[in-house]
């Protein structure tokens, strides 16, 4: 069987868009006012490359039933996941598309595949590119498995994302930290210690999380090579 692709339509990349530009003007705003002004300009622009990101960097699920796996690709990244390592793939009820592996893994295209009531506004109205990707994905991942041994369940990420994991937790960490009133109102300090501990604390059960991940991605990658 030839390959399947499933994208964003340029609808949801819009939409998504317009989204990014929604967190684009409310990331202004707090920089503006709980934010040195020296990193106003700086984060804006991250900000607008990550609103031109969605637009225009490729988000797709390539289904190949002859090599037996899913290609998903995000922007730069592409991981390929074998079909019979396939646990659960969501297309209908949201505006985007999961697909989860063994081990609790998930991967997500779409810029509002958790909002489902914006999903159950818009989606009679808005062709999102990917119909007909959770039948088909999930028919070819049963057909891969019909006598193939069980996958083992590892853990649920690798050294990279447990790596990766830390990194976030350790920039909200800093976040909490830059965080500097910009004006002597009382409502102004409030939110600048409500950010702070609401990002001080994300950031470290972040850190945490990602600490035990690693040992234990660590440990399994022991293991097994001590059995090999």
């Amino acid at each position: 069987m030839p390959p399947e692709r499933w994208g964003p339509s340029w609808g949801l990349r819009i939409l998504g868009g317009i989204q990014a530009i929604c967190y684009l003007s409310l990331g202004c705003v707090l920089m503006w006012f709980f934010f040195p002004h020296v990193l106003l300009v700086p984060a804006a622009a991250v900000f607008a490359a990550a609103s031109l990101a969605v637009l225009v960097l490729p988000f797709r699920v390539v289904l190949d039933p002859g090599r037996g796996e899913v290609a998903i690709t995000v922007a730069f990244w592409t991981r390929h996941v074998p079909l019979t390592e396939v646990a659960r793939v969501e297309e209908s009820g949201r505006l985007g598309a999961e697909i989860v592996i063994v081990g609790g893994w998930s991967f997500g295209i779409g810029p509002f595949r958790k909002r489902r009531w914006l999903a159950a506004l818009l989606r009679s109205r808005l062709r999102t590119g990917f119909e007909g990707m959770e039948a088909a994905v999930t028919q070819a991942a049963e057909f891969a498995r019909a006598g193939a041994p069980a996958p083992a369940a590892g853990s649920v990420t690798g050294v990279g994302g447990a790596c990766l994991m830390s990194a976030v937790g350790l920039l909200s960490l800093a976040v909490a930290v830059l965080v500097r009133p910009q004006t002597g109102g009382w409502l102004v300090h409030a939110g600048a210690l409500a950010l702070r501990i609401v990002y001080g604390a994300t950031g470290a059960a972040i850190v945490l999380i990602g600490v035990v991940l690693l040992y234990r991605a660590w440990h399994n990658r022991r293991v097994a090579g001590q059995l090999g």
